[in-house]
């Protein structure tokens, strides 16, 4: 009697298996649609840094900045400073956003010599300007502003926005 009772079991986790398996069968069919052009359509990947440039022009001076960012922050930059009949001095620029404030460390070569000295920017609209007041040399040498209540923001040559440079 034992061995009757064992094949009843046998054959009914045989059965179960056959629906369960007809089952998941119907639905992989029934689940399955006819692939369209949509369905072969590869999206380009979005970069997730974006570069801004933007250039001051006055008479024959020329400031140019570029911005990479990701988010809301600044990766790098880069700055330069082409004023007729002074020496051109090109650098780096490392900073963060506060708000409408791009506030930074420009490090250049000018006349030889490597140099930092702290920059701030505000935005206006899509433009800059850039900053000026009263600065100290640090101890590390980097001139940096005495007090950041004191900048004016009044300059006659705002960086606007321009198509980069490739």
């Amino acid at each position: 009697m034992k061995t009757t009772q064992k094949n009843e079991v046998v054959f009914f986790n045989i059965t179960v298996m056959k629906e369960i398996l007809f089952f998941g069968l119907l639905v992989f069919i029934s689940c399955k649609k006819e692939m369209t052009a949509e369905d072969y359509i590869i999206e380009k990947p979005v970069n997730p840094f974006s570069e801004m440039c933007y250039e001051g022009v006055h008479g024959k001076d020329t400031v140019s900045m570029t911005l990479v960012i990701k988010g809301d922050q600044l990766q790098y930059g880069t700055l330069s400073y082409n004023y007729f009949e002074k020496d051109d001095n090109e650098g780096t620029l490392v900073g963060a956003f506060r708000g409408d404030t791009l506030r930074g460390k420009y490090s250049f070569q000018s006349e030889g010599a490597l140099s930092v000295r702290e920059v701030v920017f505000l935005k206006q609209g899509k433009n800059y300007v850039e900053g000026f007041g009263p600065v100290t040399e640090d101890q590390d040498g980097k001139v940096v502003f005495k007090d950041y209540k004191g900048i004016q923001f009044e300059s006659s040559l705002p960086l606007v926005e321009v198509p980069c440079k490739k």
